[in-house]
């Protein structure tokens, strides 16, 4: 069976994305936006108010983090990513999304790590972090969390 031909995105201002791979993730458009949302969820989870999303959002910073110590960034957090990475997990099969007793200071701790990573990666590692989880997550090499059924 033949593959299909997936395009290549077009760039119409080749010059900005190059540039723009050269500066940090926080000083780019959505940069701010995704720190933002991590915190949102955090702070949602910890009053009682979280809800899939708030969960979605704090697994893929722990998946970042993760893959960024893989490529160099920080890689002496990896146990700490790993224990955020499990409790997480657990987090994610219960019904109520609450966080219990020791799981809040991990959580935070990969939060603010995941803060500074923003502030020290370049967008084009940025781009090649999520790319590699998106492949991974394609060939069904990352731990799956189920979404819960409603």
């Amino acid at each position: 069976m033949k593959k299909k031909r997936t395009p290549r995105p077009i760039r119409f201002d080749t010059m900005t994305y190059v540039l723009s791979g050269f500066l940090p993730v926080a000083k780019v458009k959505g940069g701010t936006e995704i720190r933002t949302r991590c915190f949102l969820a955090f702070d949602n989870i910890l009053h009682g108010r979280g809800v899939w999303e708030d969960v979605d959002d704090l697994v893929s910073a722990v998946n970042i983090c993760e893959q960024l110590a893989h490529m160099g960034y920080g890689k002496e957090y990896l146990p700490e990513i790993e224990k955020a990475m499990d409790i997480v997990f657990l987090l994610a099969q219960r019904k109520k999304y609450l966080f219990k007793g020791g799981e809040i200071e991990p959580i935070r701790t990969i939060l603010e790590l995941h803060d500074e990573l923003m502030q020290a990666v370049s967008t084009a590692d940025m781009e090649k972090c999520l790319n590699h989880i998106a492949e991974c997550m394609k060939h069904k090499r990352a731990k799956v969390i189920p979404k819960e059924k409603q």
